[in-house]
């Protein structure tokens, strides 16, 4: 923590970016009045207060955890071989899966070692094992040490609602119990894309991103709040969009 603290203040943005707005400011109110650098003062004065409110970690954080809401834990799950377990996959587009992508399996794992019953990773962009996220996780699941009769997956997928769409044959033919497993972040949007596919499923949220944070450090600026922002406005536009096309609830 002492070390990322440090670190902050040798990258450029956004600590420096709201110096230099703090300090227009300043100087435009120190301007004489009616010159053109005085009537700017309440607009570098907004700049600033923007600037500080979207790199302090308290605002991202805060947005994600409304975005994730409260912590899910794995609850003592009845063994059933007929459980069908859906894992949304994440990376790039070479098949390599991020860190998302690494908790969305390891989440997956214990959930199958609880449960019994198959796992259907879904994800593209290729449609083969050796080209689609889908059949990257497959691949690491056998590393896992999972029997291979119970690791599926379905590719050809670029987004959560394809992704969805590839694994909607599998569960609408399925009659047993159906689990959805993804991020926490990603959750909502992607359990209201499911549901609007007609799927009957409990969801099982991993990869929380929320913190818990001292006031007064997290409303301080560091260069890790606007990446953190960023992901959650990802999700907000996301939902938003999703709606508006009629892809989600």
């Amino acid at each position: 923590m002492l070390m990322s603290g440090a670190l902050d203040f040798l990258l450029p943005l956004p600590l420096y970016l709201l110096i230099v707005l703090a300090g227009l400011a300043l100087n435009s109110w120190r301007a004489p009045h009616g010159d053109r650098a005085h009537r700017r003062r309440w607009l570098w004065l907004s700049l600033s207060v923007w600037a500080w409110v979207l790199s302090a970690p308290i605002t991202s954080n805060e947005l994600i955890r409304w975005l994730e809401g409260p912590k899910q834990t794995l609850q003592a799950t009845p063994r059933d071989d007929s459980t069908l377990i859906v894992v949304l996959a994440s990376g790039d587009p070479r098949a390599r899966l991020d860190a998302a992508g690494w908790e969305r399996l390891e989440g997956a794992v214990q959930l199958w070692r609880h449960s019994a019953g198959t796992l259907l990773f879904s994800g593209g962009p290729g449609q083969r094992e050796d080209n689609a996220l889908g059949g990257t996780m497959r691949l690491a699941g056998l590393t896992f040490g999972l029997p291979a009769n119970a690791l599926r997956f379905v590719g050809g997928g670029r987004n959560t609602y394809e992704d969805v769409l590839q694994a909607t044959p599998a569960v609408r033919g399925h009659s047993g119990p159906v689990w959805l497993v993804t991020s926490a972040l990603h959750m909502p949007r992607a359990l209201a894309t499911a549901r609007r596919q007609g799927w009957n499923v409990r969801p099982l949220a991993v990869d929380y991103q929320q913190l818990e944070l001292e006031l007064l450090p997290s409303c301080l600026p560091s260069n890790g709040g606007p990446m953190r922002l960023a992901d959650a406005l990802h999700e907000v536009i996301g939902r938003l969009i999703y709606r508006l096309r009629g892809w989600s609830h």
